[in-house]
C-alpha cells in the first residue's frame, strides 16, 4: 500500500509539475482562490507531516498528555527510553496518509484546470464515470443473484468493493449526475421536425435518453440491493437536493424518475425485496454495537482533542480503548467518518475541515438556487446542471459519512474530490460546459 501511494504521488508530481508551480506559488486569478489555496488548504495538507516530526517529550506532554502517558508506559514496559517522539502513534502511516491527501489535492487541481481551459470536456469525463457506475451496478446485481460471486458481503450487492456501504456510497455519488445529464438531453421544443435530418437527430436523442434511463435505473437498483441502510437514506437525501435545486427544471425529470422506478420495481420484484426489508428491521439489533464504538471513539477524541493521534492511525489506537471482545474482534473504523477524522486530526483542525467542506457546499447551493433560469443561456444552464448533480451526490456522501467510514476508502475519496471540482466548475467562453450537441 505504501509503495502504491508513493508511485501515485510521484506520477501526479511529474504529470502536473507546471500546474503545481502555477497553482500553489503564483497568485491565482481571484482573491478567493488566493485565500483558499494559501491560507486554508495548505495548513491542512501540511498537518499530517507535522504530526510525524520528532518533538521533545516535554513538548509532547504539553500538546498531547495522553500520548506522553502511553509513551511513558511503553518505556517502563520495554526499558527503552527516548528523548524525542512524534505526535503520531504510527508516523509511517501518517506520513503515507499525508502523501495520499496531497495527491488528491494535486488531482483536484489538475482536473479543475483541465476543465476550465477546455482540455477536458465534462460530458466525456462524466461518460467514463457513468460507464464505471453501470458496470459496478451490474456486477452488484449479479452478486445478489449468485451470492458466491466476489469477496465481501454475501447477502447484498457490493460490486468490486468489500463493504456494501462503500459500494452504495459510490453509486450514490454518481446517479444524480446521470439524472442531470438526462435533463440536458431532454427535448427543448415540441415543434414538428421539418426535415429528415432533424427527425433522425431526434430519434438518436430518444435512444440516448432511453439507454441512460435504463442505466440510471440499474445503478439505483444496485444501490438499493446493496442493502445499505445509510445508502438508501442518502438516496432520499440526494433526491431531495435535486428536487429543491433543480427548480422548475426538476418537473421535467419526473417522467425519467418514473421510468427508473419502473425498472427498479420490475427487476426488484424478480430478485425480491425481502432482504432489504430485513436489513431495516435489524437496526435495533445493530445499533447498540455501533453506539459502543462511537463511545470508545469519543473517549479517544477527548484524550487527544488538540493534536489527534495522527492521520491514518485510528485502527491501532482505538484498540487501547476497546472494552469488549478484544481477543475476537478489533475495531477497524469508527463507523462515522466525522468521529474518525476528529480522532486522528484533533478537534480544532477537524472542525475547521468540516466547516470548509460544508461551507463550500452551502455556498455553492446558495449560488445555484439564486440564479434566475429565465436569464440563463445554454452555457449557464449546463453549468448549473453540472453543479446541481454534484451537489446532490456530495450531499448524499456527506450525509452517509455520519454513520459509515466511506471516506476511508481511496476510491470513494477520489470520486468525492471529483464532485467537489464539478461543484465549482465554470467554463470559459465557448468552452463552457458541454454535454454534447443540443437537441
Amino acid at each position: 500500500m505504501a509503495s502504491m501511494f508513493l508511485a501515485v504521488f510521484a506520477l501526479f508530481v511529474l504529470a502536473s509539475r507546471e500546474e503545481v508551480l502555477t497553482g500553489f506559488f503564483l497568485p491565482p486569478a481571484s482573491r478567493f482562490s488566493l485565500l483558499a489555496s494559501r491560507y486554508l488548504l495548505l495548513p491542512i495538507l501540511a498537518y499530517p507531516f507535522v504530526q510525524t516530526i520528532p518533538l521533545p517529550l516535554p513538548l509532547i506532554s504539553v500538546l498531547s498528555p495522553q500520548r506522553a502517558e502511553w509513551l511513558h508506559r511503553s518505556f517502563n514496559a520495554t526499558g527503552v527510553s527516548r528523548l524525542w517522539a512524534s505526535l503520531s502513534y504510527v508516523p509511517l502511516d501518517t506520513f503515507m496518509s499525508g502523501l495520499w491527501i496531497l495527491t488528491l489535492a494535486l488531482f483536484a487541481l489538475v482536473l479543475h484546470r483541465s476543465m476550465r481551459d477546455g482540455i477536458m470536456e465534462p460530458g466525456k469525463f462524466l461518460s467514463v464515470l457513468f460507464a464505471i457506475a453501470g458496470l459496478e451496478a451490474l456486477y452488484g446485481i449479479f452478486q445478489v443473484l449468485v451470492s458466491s460471486t466476489g469477496h465481501g458481503f454475501i447477502d447484498g450487492a457490493h460490486g468490486t468493493f468489500v463493504n456494501r456501504d462503500h459500494y452504495a456510497a459510490f453509486l450514490g455519488m454518481i446517479w444524480p449526475l446521470q439524472l442531470v445529464w438526462l435533463w440536458r438531453l431532454g427535448p427543448k421544443n415540441n415543434k414538428d421536425p421539418g426535415s429528415f435530418a432533424e427527425r433522425e437527430r431526434r430519434r438518436e436523442g430518444r435512444e440516448k435518453r432511453f439507454f441512460l434511463i435504463f442505466l440510471t435505473g440499474i445503478v439505483l437498483l444496485g444501490l438499493i440491493f446493496s442493502g445499505s441502510r445509510g445508502g438508501i437514506i442518502s438516496l432520499a437525501i440526494g433526491t431531495t437536493v435535486l428536487a429543491i435545486l433543480g427548480g422548475k427544471s426538476s418537473r421535467s425529470i419526473i417522467p425519467v424518475l418514473i421510468g427508473c422506478w419502473i425498472i427498479i420495481l420490475a427487476y426488484g420484484s424478480i430478485i425480491g425485496f425481502e432482504g432489504i426489508i430485513k436489513r431495516f428491521a435489524e437496526i435495533e439489533h445493530d445499533a447498540p454495537g455501533r453506539f459502543k464504538i462511537w463511545r470508545f471513539t469519543w473517549s479517544l477524541i477527548c484524550d487527544h482533542w488538540l493534536t489527534g493521534t495522527g492521520a491514518g492511525t485510528y485502527s491501532p489506537v482505538v484498540f487501547l480503548y476497546q472494552l469488549f471482545d478484544t481477543d475476537l474482534l478489533q475495531i477497524g473504523h469508527a463507523h462515522s467518518d466525522y468521529l474518525e477524522i476528529a480522532s486522528e486530526w484533533g478537534l480544532p483542525l477537524s472542525l475547521f475541515i468540516f466547516f470548509l467542506v460544508w461551507g463550500y457546499w452551502l455556498l455553492t447551493a446558495w449560488r445555484v438556487a439564486r440564479k434566475d433560469p429565465e436569464k440563463e443561456g445554454p452555457a449557464e444552464t449546463d453549468e448549473k446542471l453540472i453543479r446541481v448533480g454534484a451537489l446532490a451526490g456530495s450531499a448524499a456522501f456527506l450525509s452517509h459519512m455520519w454513520v459509515e467510514f466511506n471516506w476511508q476508502i481511496p476510491a470513494n475519496q477520489l470520486y468525492f474530490i471529483i464532485l467537489l471540482v464539478l461543484m465549482g466548475y465554470r467554463g470559459r467562453g465557448k468552452r463552457r460546459a458541454r454535454f454534447g450537441e443540443r437537441e
